[in-house]
């Protein structure tokens, strides 16, 4: 195989924010008010370009994702602090859209679970 040896990341112009993944939605680097009048704070998520650049990883957008949707749906094939096992199993039908999840309204409670602030 021949490939080009990393030497670090690329700049690109116009580019404010980063982040990991959108799941299917629209995002911007700038907080969203939705019609149902939930923020979502973008400008809390990801990470500044230049963090980027610099190496530091994007935060989740906690506002808009679960820890579940932010893994790809990886939990469920390594569960981190019983996430899964205790919330999206019996929350998440099989087959089931992430947003009819019936513990959508306290992903508070997925997140603090997932990094490990509760048990």
């Amino acid at each position: 195989m021949e490939f080009n040896e990393f030497v670090g990341r690329k700049r690109k112009k116009g580019v404010q924010r980063v982040f990991e993944t959108a799941g299917g939605c629209g995002i911007s680097h700038e907080d969203v008010t939705t019609k149902e009048g939930k923020t979502i704070h973008f400008s809390k998520a990801g990470v500044d370009y230049e963090g980027w650049i610099n190496g530091r990883q994007p935060e989740p957008i906690k506002d808009l994702h679960c820890p579940y949707q932010h893994t790809g749906q990886g939990l469920q094939c390594k569960d981190v602090n019983g996430v899964y096992e205790k919330r999206c199993s019996k929350y998440l039908s099989l087959g089931g859209i992430i947003s009819q999840c019936k513990g959508r309204d306290q992903m508070n409670v997925c997140w603090a679970m997932y990094e490990g602030r509760m048990p």
